[in-house]
This record gives structure tokens, C-alpha cells and sequence, in this order.
């Protein structure tokens, strides 16, 4: 019993290392300032609640365990050798569908134009900035400097059933031809980095390139890259006798950049940049999820009200 929970415990601390190596600090806003203190606190808690007691049933909150049964058998890791073999089919048709999806657009002057921008912004900066505090804003206001309607989006959840509450920052440009961009840097980290990754996932993670590959694309583009790694993640994780920890899961990854969102064009941190969301405003869009979020496909944007907050 020991050494397989002691095996559980580093299990967790893998992926929790993954996860503070990949992401840059974040402050409030797109702060200079360090994360705070209570972000750590958080992974600890998620770190926490991975873990499971010698009887198989969890510590943490039991809504984050849900999940993590399967809808075959809900056992973790058996047979491991053949899902290896029968997932192959399906890890080729994943790496069809990224392939797609990632180059996608070829033909959108806007997004290629948008790419060169991005690319040479980031080099105005420094290659290795992207994971510098600051960077975001500073690249966001390279662009705005470039005739691009570009803003600085935070997202902020709240703890729902199985997906842990957090928040994350990204760029976005709204273009002329009505389309909104996602610019991100490291989408890898952010979505494909794992502990014990199969062959077939590393495939996968490879499509992403190198940490700090600049990638722009489609909102509804992006939604479809996310349903198909966290897939595929899980699928590698359960492969490799792991359970999926709560901050890699489907909805804690897509909140990311689908909740609502603060949207500033300041290129400079203000002290309104630093106003919280409203609890109470979040809770009350959680409430209408029913009506307002199938498959992640929230309704269209209500009208803009103080600070640029905003449904996606």
C-alpha cells in the first residue's frame, strides 16, 4: 500500500510541476507584480484532493473525483497494453483533426497578418519574454501601437462540480472582419503538457511546436483544439495508471479562456485594472448555465457594461 500511494502522491507532484514550470506568473490584471500567495495555496489544495486514501475513495472534495470514472468500466490503467493498441486508430484521427485545426485559416489575410504582427512583436520583446509577468500587456500594446484592436482579457471562475475555481489571462484582437483572435504563446504548456505522456500523445503535443510558439486562431477554433487534447489527455493518463488531476481536466482548461472575462487596452497596470469581478455576478452566470452554456457555446455578448466584462 505504501509504495502506491507514495506513487499517487508523486504522481501528483509531476503534474503539479508541469503546471508551475509552463505558465507565467500571473497578477492581478496582467500585474508586474508576483502571483499571489493564495494562487499556490489553490495548486496545493488541487494537489490535495488528487490524491486518493489506501481504500481507493478520495481525500479532497468528492465532486472532483466524478470525473475520473469512465464511462467503460470506470477503472484506471487496466489493460493497459491493449487500450494502448486500440487507441492508435483514435490518436490518428485526434492528429487529423489538430492538423486541421491548427492550420487552419491559411487562406485569412487577417490571421496571417495578425501571426507576422504577433511574431514580431515578440521579437521587439525578446524571444525568451513570454513568460515574463508583464509580457501579455506589453505585447498587447505592440499590437494596439500596429493599428490592431487588441485587449488584454482575464478570466476569473468560481468553483463549480468537478472543475476547481481560477483564473488566467490571454490576449485577444477583435478584427475588421468581425472575427475575434486568440493570441497565445506556449499553447503546449498550457494544454498538452503531461507527466508519462503514450507515444501517440507525444505525437500529439509535438503539433504544438516549441515552448513559446506563437499561436493566433478563431475562438471556435481554439474550443475544438481544447475538446481534443483534454480527450486525448485523459485517454494517455488512464493509459499510464494516472488519474486526471482536476486542473487538467475539460472544464478547468476551457474556463480559461471561455468564462467571462475583463477586457482592458490599458498598456500600463491602472488601479482599475485591479477591480475584482463581482462575486455575486459570477455566481449568477454559473446559475444560468442551463440556458446560457451547451457544449461550451455560450450566447452571443450582452451588451458592454464597466471595464469591458463580457460573456465569450
Amino acid at each position: 500500500m505504501v509504495p502506491a500511494r507514495f506513487k499517487r502522491v508523486a504522481d501528483a507532484f509531476d503534474e503539479a510541476a508541469l503546471t508551475l514550470r509552463t505558465r507565467p506568473p500571473c497578477g492581478s490584471s496582467g500585474s508586474e507584480h508576483s502571483a499571489d500567495p493564495e494562487s499556490l495555496t489553490d495548486l496545493s489544495r488541487l494537489v490535495n484532493s488528487f490524491i486518493e486514501s489506501d481504500d481507493g475513495t478520495w481525500e479532497g472534495p468528492a465532486e472532483w473525483a466524478v470525473e475520473d470514472v469512465d464511462d467503460d468500466d470506470g477503472r484506471v490503467g487496466d489493460n493497459r497494453q491493449q487500450e494502448e493498441e486500440n487507441c492508435c486508430d483514435d490518436v490518428a484521427e485526434a492528429r487529423d483533426s489538430l492538423q486541421r485545426l491548427l492550420s487552419s485559416g491559411e487562406d485569412d489575410v487577417t490571421k496571417r497578418s495578425l501571426l507576422e504582427a504577433v511574431e514580431r512583436a515578440r521579437r521587439e520583446l525578446g524571444d525568451g519574454s513570454y513568460n515574463s509577468p508583464d509580457f501579455k500587456r506589453r505585447l498587447m500594446g505592440r499590437l494596439r501601437n500596429q493599428g490592431f484592436d487588441a485587449g488584454l482579457c482575464k478570466t476569473r471562475w468560481e468553483k463549480r462540480e468537478s472543475c476547481p475555481r481560477g483564473e488566467y489571462e490571454y490576449i485577444d484582437v477583435n478584427a475588421a472582419n468581425g472575427e475575434r483572435y486568440i493570441v497565445e504563446f506556449n499553447l503546449r504548456g498550457e494544454l498538452a503538457e503531461t507527466a508519462r505522456p503514450t507515444a501517440g500523445y507525444r505525437s500529439l503535443a509535438a503539433m504544438f511546436g516549441e515552448a513559446g510558439a506563437a499561436y493566433v486562431g478563431r475562438a471556435e477554433e481554439l474550443k475544438k483544439i481544447v475538446r481534443v487534447m483534454s480527450h486525448e489527455m485523459k485517454r494517455s493518463m488512464k493509459s499510464a495508471g494516472m488519474h486526471v488531476p482536476p486542473w487538467r481536466r475539460s472544464a478547468y482548461v476551457q474556463a480559461k479562456w471561455f468564462s467571462s472575462y475583463k477586457r482592458t487596452t490599458n498598456d500600463v497596470r491602472t488601479a482599475r485594472d485591479d477591480v475584482p469581478f463581482s462575486s455575486a455576478s459570477c455566481s449568477s452566470r454559473w446559475a444560468q448555465k442551463q440556458r446560457r452554456w451547451v457544449g461550451f457555446d455560450l450566447a452571443r455578448p450582452a451588451a458592454e457594461i464597466a471595464f469591458n466584462e463580457r460573456m465569450v
